[in-house]
This record gives C-alpha cells, sequence and structure tokens, in this order.
C-alpha cells in the first residue's frame, strides 16, 4: 500500500509537471540570470506573483474549512486549529510579501521598525535579528509541510492519526513544488544576482501552497485522506 499510494499515477504526473517547471528555471538560470533577477526585484513580477499566490492558498483554506464534511462531523472546537492556523500563516505571508501594502498604499515606515529593518521597510521578516534564522524556518515549514506530513499519511496509523487531529495534509502529487523549490534555493543560492535563487524559491513555494488551498477549495475532504464519493 506504501509503494502503491507513492507512485500512483497522479503523484508521478504531479511532480513530473512540477519538476519540468522547475527545469524552465534551472535554464533561465543557467542561461540568462540577469533576466531572471530583474523579474525577482522588490514589487517586481516575482514577488508580486507570489504575494497573489498566498492569498489564493488563503481563500482556499478559508473555503476548505466551511466546505469539508469532515469539520462538520467531527467534536471539539480544536478540529478547526490546523486549518485555521494555515489560514492565519498565508494571510501574514501574503501581507509581508509586500510590506502589507506600504509601496501602493505609500505610507512611511514608522522609526522603531524602520531602526531595526535592514530594508527599512514597514515587515517582520527582514528584522536583523531574525536575519540569520528566517531561511532556517521557511526550509523547516517546507520540509514538514511537503514531505514529513504526506509521508506519516502513507502509513494506516498515520493517516488515522492525522484524521483523529484534523490535521490537513498536502496530496502527494504537490510535494514536488517544496522539494525543488528548496534544493533550487539552496544550490542557486549564491550562484544568482541580488535575491534571485531566494524569490524563486519563495515563488515555488506559493505555488505550491495556492495548489494545496484550492484543492481543499474543490475536494475538502481530500487533505483529511477522506475520498468523496
Amino acid at each position: 500500500m506504501f509503494f502503491k499510494e507513492l507512485f500512483s499515477k497522479w503523484n508521478l504526473i504531479g511532480n513530473g509537471l512540477i519538476l519540468l517547471l522547475v527545469g524552465i528555471f534551472v535554464i533561465w538560470a543557467e542561461t540568462s540570470p540577469i533576466s531572471l533577477a530583474r523579474l525577482t526585484v522588490e514589487d517586481g513580477l516575482i514577488e508580486s506573483l507570489t504575494a497573489f499566490l498566498f492569498a489564493v492558498a488563503c481563500i482556499g483554506f478559508i473555503m476548505t474549512l466551511k466546505k469539508s464534511e469532515h469539520l462538520k462531523t467531527s467534536s471539539g472546537w480544536w478540529r478547526y486549529v490546523f486549518l485555521a492556523g494555515w489560514i492565519f500563516v498565508m494571510f501574514v505571508f501574503c501581507g509581508e510579501e509586500i510590506s502589507w501594502g506600504q509601496r501602493f498604499l505609500g505610507f512611511d515606515t514608522p522609526d522603531a521598525i524602520e531602526k531595526v529593518n535592514v530594508q527599512r521597510e514597514f515587515n517582520l521578516h527582514n528584522f536583523a535579528a531574525l536575519q540569520t534564522i528566517k531561511y532556517r524556518m521557511l526550509s523547516l515549514l517546507m520540509f514538514i509541510t511537503g514531505v514529513l506530513l504526506p509521508g506519516i499519511v502513507l502509513f494506516g496509523w498515520g493517516k488515522k492519526f492525522m484524521q483523529k487531529i484534523s490535521m490537513p495534509v498536502l496530496p502527494l502529487c504537490y510535494s514536488g513544488f517544496f522539494v525543488f523549490s528548496y534544493l533550487y534555493g539552496s544550490y542557486y543560492y549564491d550562484a544568482l544576482p541580488i535575491d534571485a535563487a531566494t524569490e524563486v524559491r519563495e515563488l515555488l513555494m506559493g505555488l505550491g501552497m495556492a495548489a494545496f488551498g484550492l484543492h481543499g477549495a474543490l475536494r475538502s475532504d481530500d487533505l483529511f485522506r477522506f475520498k468523496r464519493t
């Protein structure tokens, strides 16, 4: 059962297509790194698209919360905790990606934040105190979301446990977004100009989270490993 689900048709197709997408970014990085870097500047196409994808994920999780039969028929207030957590995290990720609309709305960074923010922007992720750990925290989140939890539910005991605590788990066919995102960011971190590798990594993660949320919006109980009948 483990290998049958791991190497199912949809998992192979989904992650194969993701690999092709990542291959485009690999070729781009190898052949024209400067043009790639131009799109990864602040408020550039890639950063704006990433923020949009996090917003899509947030909306998708809200729809999942409303539509899931599993959540409706389960007991206990805690059954909403993990999904509500994803809604909150995606809302924060979207806001942080665009510095909470600072450049669009044109408001100044408060002095207290400007002093401790390396880019002097209205956000948390650029606080000087977080620079040494934020990438590790993001990598850990990607590993847990894209590898650890989808791997656990391949086992019968893991699936039952996740259903018991109402933990939404990423469908395995989207795991490639997180795995290849991490590998791309790690390999090209020092090879590409400015923060190009980081921005591409966040874009791939955004695609993965958007797919996660939209899948839940369309087939809510799949995230809890209940197949729709």
